[in-house]
């Protein structure tokens, strides 16, 4: 980690090509032990040899969205090693839903249900640098902007919304019309990404709609008036392009 007056020092007191390390993920330290031999097989990898592939590795339960599954291979490898509540991408179309509701083996199956939807993970921070800033001395300046940045065209369209390295679609998806058909599928956690909004009202009629008052009309009214800060959506789930919003009145 040297400033760019070293690097040029260095470079200037030697007689051989230098290099410098210009992206990617920098190695901080190498250890003499591996840490995840040890964490996931329970042994000294220096007294026993031994390494820890993929199947050794068993899981928690635990309820997220960073984990891809995609398909009912992926679906059933993570349930065989202790997977129990699995929170399925949130681009997924209705079809690829209910094939891997079939596949999920006693494992509880989640959705994302309202919020904006994460697309993509960067290395880099975008808040920091759209603001002046280096990764390493962000200020977190994210907290600036608590439902994301908004990121828009060249033509001046909403496109887009950051979350420091994260990218968000910019539309929120809105799948109140779609409860009936994710129960039926065998759905059982519905995940409300949070906003810098009323969420206890946003909650309060999911828990309504859990609860059997299906009063839809009401519950989208409710939910949109809350949430009016970006446009619905729910074009992933019915196969189309994601900022769609497909149904009566739309």
């Amino acid at each position: 980690m040297l400033t760019v007056g070293e690097i040029t020092r260095i470079n200037d007191a030697v007689e051989v090509e230098t290099e410098v390390f210009a992206f990617g993920g920098m190695c901080v330290m190498a250890e003499g032990r591996c840490l995840l031999s040890s964490y996931a097989t329970g042994e000294s990898p220096n007294m026993n040899g031994i390494c820890s592939p993929a199947e050794h590795v068993h899981y928690e339960e635990r309820d997220g969205q960073l984990v891809n599954v995609y398909n009912e291979d992926t679906l059933r490898w993570l349930v065989a090693r202790g997977a129990t509540r699995i929170c399925l991408p949130p681009e997924l179309p209705r079809e690829a839903i209910a094939r891997l509701a079939e596949s999920a083996g006693g494992a509880e199956l989640g959705v994302q249900v309202f919020g904006r939807i994460p697309l993509a993970l960067s290395a880099r921070c975008y808040h920091a640098r759209a603001r002046g800033l280096h990764k390493d001395g962000c200020q977190y300046v994210c907290d600036l902007d608590p439902d994301g940045m908004a990121v828009d065209t060249l033509d001046g369209e909403s496109f887009l919304a950051t979350n420091g390295i994260q990218t968000l679609s910019h539309a929120i998806v809105e799948l109140s019309g779609e409860i009936d058909e994710l129960l039926e599928t065998g759905f059982t956690r519905f995940r409300l990404s949070p906003h810098k909004i009323d969420m206890t009202a946003i909650a309060d009629a999911w828990r309504g709609l859990l609860e059997g008052q299906r009063d839809l009309p009401r519950a989208r009214r409710n939910i949109e008036s809350v949430a009016a800060f970006a446009l619905p959506s729910n074009g992933c789930f019915h196969g189309r392009p994601g900022a769609d919003m497909v149904g009566p009145g739309c």
